[in-house]
């Protein structure tokens, strides 16, 4: 997909919260190269419980991977659970996300809203919480019962049923800031695209244009085996000062 813009509680518990690079989403301007960043910062945080249910049936472990989006007001915007190795371990995350608060992301001093991948690795052993500010955990071998299906397992691709163009300023335009943007996402079972991320490199200013836009996408929901799933996917943007 690409388009062009032209003019027109009990007994458990180690409990690694992984956090990993917090990704900036919505800059309106570029920050300066030598600007310390500071990542979004979890306050307040109440522990997931490990499922009493999951004990008595001799469950001793289990994982779950999920997205926060924090606004620049520090406020969780969205929360999308991407994988976990049984729903109630995923039941009890986001009961306790659910209760954070959070500090926002800032770029230049300034305060930006962010996605927050975040991984909750759950153990009985009777140890204190760790939160680690660190990469995603490696999948290692962990069997998930749910994460997102892969593209070549999907009935067909999903069809845009939305489409908005981003915007592209005059003032940008004129000033010849251009490039092509490539953006990452996931496509929920609903078909609703979720946690649209820029790779790099991307103009900051131009990648807020292309996120804001995509947000407002929607899309058939993606199938496997006719069941609504979710799914990964990306498309390209590029913004041409000549057209």
């Amino acid at each position: 997909m690409r388009e062009r813009i032209g003019r027109s509680k009990g007994k458990w518990l180690t409990l690694a919260l992984a956090l990993g690079a917090t990704v900036p989403l919505l800059v309106a301007a570029a920050a300066p190269a030598e600007a310390e960043e500071a990542d979004v910062t979890i306050i307040q945080k109440e522990k997931p419980q490990f499922p009493l249910a999951l004990q008595r049936q001799g469950v001793g472990t289990g994982n779950v991977r999920l997205m926060l989006e924090v606004s620049a007001k520090g406020e969780l915007t969205d929360c999308l659970v991407t994988a976990f190795t049984r729903k109630e371990f995923a039941a009890a995350t986001l009961k306790a996300v659910n209760t954070w608060r959070f500090t926002p992301a800032r770029i230049a001093g300034r305060p930006v809203a962010a996605a927050v991948p975040l991984t909750v690795i759950f153990q009985t052993n009777g140890v204190l919480a760790v939160v680690k500010q660190t990469e995603q955990l490696d999948r290692h071998d962990t069997h998930f019962d749910y994460e997102p299906c892969p593209a070549r397992e999907l009935d067909e691709q999903p069809k845009a049923l939305t489409q908005v163009p981003p915007l592209y300023p005059p003032e940008l335009r004129s000033r010849g800031v251009g490039g092509r943007v490539t953006l990452d996402f996931y496509i929920d079972e609903t078909g609703r695209v979720r946690f649209p991320v820029a790779r790099e490199p991307a103009d900051p200013q131009l990648a807020g244009l292309a996120i804001a836009a995509l947000k407002v996408w929607f899309f058939e929901p993606p199938r496997r085996q006719g069941v609504p799933v979710l799914a990964r996917a990306s498309t390209s943007f590029a913004f041409d000062p000549q057209q």
